[in-house]
């Protein structure tokens, strides 16, 4: 367990983050539901007479050596494909085939290119988004996704390696004859190659080094504060110890909390990081 001094925990009241570092997709397409990948780096994905899932390829090598706290991935909308009015959601999963074999190219019919294409829309989840319909040539601006917990995990197992990310749009409307779905990227000899951005935002610390527990937010209800911490791990807990100093303008002292809750358990992780729930009552 963790031990907080609450007073000094306050003088913290900024997050505490190590180095961000940026990488950007080295390579990104598409399969098809049959199996085919071609060389080409277009990630239409969802329904186009053939359901796609697509991919983002990272190397972490710049991180080796080190323990992702944060991550965000940024992605670049091409287009849009659906009805005026409509939106589309689409989930981020972890990518468990090799990443070489991944970029590779595969036939339509391929049983490998096939579970790739399964493997990108399913897994481990590692966060979402929703876009709401815009004329196309129109897109908004890039898509700022936060990554959870399971994927700063998985990315710091894979820091110093190739990554990948897996994107489906759960959303495409279903049909044989259908253009449904998005895409973050056209890369094909009649259209601009871009170049587009995807680009994973880390914030990284020396491995061996925890992402320190921290205070994140404070409220007041009814005469209890309530305290938000970042920087748990799953099945961690925090202490903080009896004080007599946390003081703000128009509050009175609080002297001790209140004895059954005297520790924060781990909560569901919140925009990317681990947050628990502290109570305190005033005297």
């Amino acid at each position: 367990m963790a031990l907080l001094g609450v007073a000094a925990a306050f003088l913290l009241s900024g997050p505490v983050k190590g180095t961000t570092v940026q990488i950007t997709a080295f390579n990104r397409g598409h399969y098809v539901e049959t199996g085919r990948h071609q060389s080409h780096q277009n990630t239409t994905t969802g329904n186009f007479g053939g359901f796609q899932n697509s991919y983002f390829a990272f190397d972490l090598t710049p991180i080796e050596g080190m323990t992702v706290v944060g991550a965000t991935l940024e992605l670049e909308l091409y287009d849009y494909f659906g009805p005026a009015g409509s939106s589309h959601r689409y989930d981020l999963y972890s990518v468990t085939t090799d990443v070489m074999d991944v970029v590779a190219t595969y036939p339509a019919g391929s049983p490998e290119g096939q579970a790739i294409w399964t493997d990108l829309g399913s897994g481990t989840f590692f966060g979402s988004d929703t876009v709401n319909q815009f004329p196309s040539g129109f897109p908004p601006a890039n898509r700022m996704v936060p990554l959870n917990a399971a994927a700063l995990a998985a990315l710091s197992d894979a820091a110093g390696d190739l990554f990948a990310i897996g994107v489906t749009v759960p959303t495409a409307a279903p049909g044989g004859n259908v253009a449904s779905g998005l895409s973050f990227s056209l890369d094909h000899f009649l259209f601009d190659p871009g170049p587009w951005d995807h680009v994973l935002h880390l914030d990284v610390v020396p491995a061996g080094v925890a992402d320190p527990v921290r205070i994140s937010a404070m409220s007041v209800t009814n005469d209890i504060i309530y305290l938000e911490f970042e920087g748990l791990t799953p099945g961690e807990t925090v202490g903080v110890d009896r004080t007599t100093a946390i003081l703000q303008e128009g509050w009175a002292p609080v002297h001790s909390f209140v004895p059954d809750a005297s520790e924060a358990g781990w909560n569901e992780p919140r925009d990317g990081r681990n947050h628990a729930l502290y109570r305190l009552t005033l005297d």
